[in-house]
């Protein structure tokens, strides 16, 4: 048998849809580099409505919502460089535009669309919300720029030049080369499209599916084949090779295949996810050869069940923890040991949150003295942290509230309501803390003592992980802040219904 190659990374081209994309991006370049001007405006807006025409021809629905949230950033940029003209120019009213932009960010998150731009979105929801000079200008952009965009693959037929015969080779004729043909990939579990990272409860069949469009079909191959490629040890897995026949009609194809799934082995708490690369090759009667596969050639699956397996014992705070380390695992130069300490303070902390709401657990808290000694001896109750946990250590010239491993917990009490938005003010502090520890990330735990008219919500909406740059250094390393709210003074349930 003639050995595989794996096919090599080739591009599609589909001149449209990446043209929109293209401007799109050197406009947001060209604003963070040079600032705002009217001409760079309205060529922000005019783009956007290109992504938007783009957004209906899309063929996947994961796809079009990546860009979806795309264009409405795009517009949010524009509101924003409206408020800095308008600010420059001393108009009447300048921040009617600021306050479009948080309400058209906020509209993002409520209505769920984010997906992989939940970090990027918060971002600029964090840098609009605490916009009062022109310096937040670069946090809002920033992210839009880091966050990369799936292809922009079409929903229709590729365009027919695609397919146009090439030269005969050395004044040659009659012959023609025929296109290598290409593969666009998706997968889906259960029927659902498969996520970043997706968690699979171990030693359960699950049903994956392949949906995958063929630009065209080598005239004497036999089969296609399409199957995983993985380092995972293969008694902890079995992935199905997907396998077919030459389909009927004319070209483009698109093949559809169910198969069984199974993970075999459950995954410790704080394990990487389980990595696979999908290639594919067509049968001939004399060999083999490689087929070009682009889309979603690559999965990352968890072998975790946080029901089965709890950490904290509330499934959406295990959840909420598993998204936070897999982005702690996106930054280099963090310490092993370190980010050890900093999940088990936030695990904890986590839990800590998830049971006032559901004991009311901090209503006797009435200060943050009060505050500070009914955590502490809460986080000693596990056996990991014990008396390993510090109190009142020095740090960046001044004294910290509790400390573990190195990792800095600091400790604030409000009598006013409090969003992840709303504690950017401690976050400076903590920040110092932490670099005067010879660190990059640190915790700050706030005690929401508000009262309280109406039910709080998801405890995962408390649990978020702020990104602070150095000053004036936006490319810089960045200290990593996990932030924890916890609701205490909580109404009685049966108030509400007056």
């Amino acid at each position: 048998m003639v050995s595989r190659r794996l096919p090599e990374p080739s591009v599609l081209s589909l001149e449209r849809e990446y043209a929109a994309r293209a401007k799109s991006l050197s406009a947001l370049a060209e604003i963070l580099k040079n600032g705002f001007t009217d001409e760079l405006i309205q060529r922000l807006e005019s783009v956007a409505q290109e992504v938007g025409s783009v957004v209906a021809r899309l063929g996947s629905a994961a796809t079009r919502s990546h860009y979806a949230v795309f264009q409405e950033l795009l517009g949010i940029v524009a509101f924003v460089g409206k408020w800095v003209l308008a600010v420059r120019r001393a108009e009447p009213d300048a921040d009617r535009f600021l306050r479009a932009g948080r309400i058209r960010t906020k509209d993002l998150v409520d209505a769920g669309l984010t997906t992989v731009w939940a970090n990027p979105v918060d971002q600029v929801l964090t840098a609009l919300g605490s916009a009062g000079d022109l310096e937040s200008v670069d946090r809002v952009i920033q992210p839009i720029l880091g966050t990369p965009l799936p292809l922009p693959i079409v929903g229709l037929p590729l365009p027919q030049k695609t397919m146009l015969k090439s030269a005969p080779p050395n004044g040659a004729r009659g012959e023609t080369k025929t296109p290598t043909p290409v593969g666009i990939v998706e997968f889906s579990l259960a029927g659902q499209p498969i996520a970043n990272r997706h968690h699979v409860a171990p030693n359960i069949t699950h049903d994956l599916s392949i949906a995958l469009r063929l630009s065209g079909w080598p005239m004497h191959a036999t089969r296609l084949v399409v199957e995983p490629l993985t380092v995972v040890q293969p008694g902890d897995y079995d992935l199905p090779r997907f396998e077919f026949g030459r389909p009927e009609g004319m070209p483009p194809h698109r093949l559809e295949q169910t198969k069984a799934m199974l993970l075999k082995t459950p995954q410790a708490f704080w394990t990487a996810p389980l990595e696979f690369s999908f290639t594919g090759w067509f049968k001939f009667p004399d060999g083999e050869k490689s087929l070009k596969l682009e889309g979603q050639k690559r999965i990352e699956l968890r072998s975790y069940d946080a029901a089965l397996h709890p950490v904290t014992g509330w499934e959406q705070v295990d959840n909420r923890l598993l998204s936070v380390m897999d982005e702690l695992r996106s930054y280099s130069g963090l310490g092993s040991r370190q980010v050890a300490a900093f999940m088990l303070l936030l695990a904890r902390l986590g839990a800590a949150a998830a049971q006032s709401l559901q004991d009311a657990l901090f209503n006797s808290c009435t200060n943050e003295a009060s505050f500070q000694e009914k955590l502490r001896d809460y986080l000693r109750l596990e056996p990991r942290i014990g008396s390993h946990l510090d109190e009142h250590p020095r740090a960046g010239g001044g004294i910290t509230d509790l400390s573990l491993d190195g990792v800095r917990l600091e400790l604030k009490y409000d009598s006013q309501p409090v969003t992840p938005t709303d504690v950017e003010n401690f976050l400076q502090q903590t920040v110092q803390y932490v670099v005067g520890s010879d660190s990059r990330l640190g915790l700050l735990c706030v005690l929401d003592n508000s009262s309280k008219d109406q039910a709080p919500g998801s405890v995962v909406n408390d649990i978020v992980l702020k990104r602070v740059p150095p000053p004036n250094q936006p490319n810089g390393a960045l200290v990593l802040i996990g932030v924890i709210i916890i609701r205490g003074n909580l109404a009685r349930p049966s108030d509400l219904s007056r």
